[in-house]
């Protein structure tokens, strides 16, 4: 018998913490998302905990698809889970 995974829900509090932390882990990948994002290392640190600040962060990884393939690979998430995270914070659109 074939069974399907059931997908855990969404936790739009964590799945940005957990990418940001998985951009920073890479100092390549890292400077290119800062660059690419106009922020600098210390608006990037004060700002963690802004949810508009993560929905930008998710807005700006959700242009790189090799990125949110990346990110979730290596998390074990289907690449759905990031977008579903970004249509639960702020600004988000519904489906």
């Amino acid at each position: 018998m074939n069974r399907l995974k059931q997908t855990p829900p969404v936790d739009a509090e964590t799945l940005p913490l957990d990418l940001i932390t998985f951009l920073a882990q890479d100092d390549e990948r890292f400077e290119r998302f800062l660059a690419l994002s106009g922020l600098g290392p210390d608006d990037f640190r004060a700002r963690l905990a802004e949810p508009s600040f993560q929905a930008m962060v998710l807005d700006q990884v959700l242009q790189d698809q090799s990125l949110v393939l990346e990110f979730t690979a290596a998390h074990s998430l289907k690449p759905e889970a990031v977008l579903a995270a970004r249509r639960k914070l702020p600004g988000g659109f519904a489906e």
